[in-house]
């Protein structure tokens, strides 16, 4: 509980129930069956779902094109909000 994101302290466990996020928890133990150890989960291809995640994320943000009445494209609806470094 080092992380700046973490707040104050207060006490440990109180901190961590309200402060925390998902991205601390390395241990997941349910019904006395250990589910997630070292932030891995067995069987669950993590990296397989990140991709999933991001196709259907860029699917979504492509269709606001259709739905707008200047029919603009994703990226001009969605410009990024910090200036791209060319190389």
């Amino acid at each position: 509980m080092g992380d700046i994101r973490d707040g104050v302290h207060d006490d440990p466990l109180r901190t961590l129930v309200l402060n925390g996020t998902a991205r601390q928890a390395v241990l997941s133990v349910v019904a006395g069956r250990t589910i997630m150890a070292d932030g891995v989960i067995d069987g669950v291809d993590l990296d397989y779902w990140r991709l999933k995640g991001q196709e259907l994320f860029d699917k979504m943000r492509q269709a606001y094109t259709v739905r707008d009445t200047l029919n603009r494209p994703a990226n001009e609806l969605f410009p990024p909000v910090y200036a791209r470094l060319e190389r």
